[in-house]
């Protein structure tokens, strides 16, 4: 006698296009996806995360009650367009847990400032 045995169904996974995240479409497969799987993933690759057109949200707002998941974020490099936004704001979340995810800026910051036309290094201060 034999029993047969089904694979386990592959986590949903979502797969931003042109290497642009679009952070609302993100947040609501999260939500949709959320209420029947208990693993989520995010495809692996660099993603430009734009600068939120309303002043005052993060590059990814996840706002929306999730509970109870895994999104798994390994291989992911979100890059932020712009230094001044957060990058990421969860809330209303109970039992989620987010893993692997790296976050950089599109523009890094520096410790040179310009001084006519060539850039010259900071130098630390004493403490006096």
């Amino acid at each position: 006698m034999y029993t047969l045995l089904s694979a386990p169904a592959a986590a949903p996974t979502y797969t931003p296009v042109g290497g642009v995240l679009n952070a609302t479409a993100f947040a609501e497969w999260l939500v949709a996806n959320a209420q029947t799987a208990s693993k989520l993933i995010l495809a692996p690759g660099e993603y430009l995360v734009p600068t939120p057109a309303t002043s005052g949200t993060a590059h990814l707002e996840l706002t929306d009650e999730l509970s109870d998941i895994v999104i798994e974020m390994s291989g992911v490099t979100l890059i932020q367009e712009n230094r001044v936004t957060t990058a990421l704001r969860a809330s209303n979340w109970r039992n989620v847990t987010l893993s692997g995810l790296t976050i950089t800026y599109a523009e890094l910051p520096t410790n040179r400032e310009t001084g006519g036309s060539e850039p010259t290094c900071l130098k630390p201060h004493p403490l006096e």
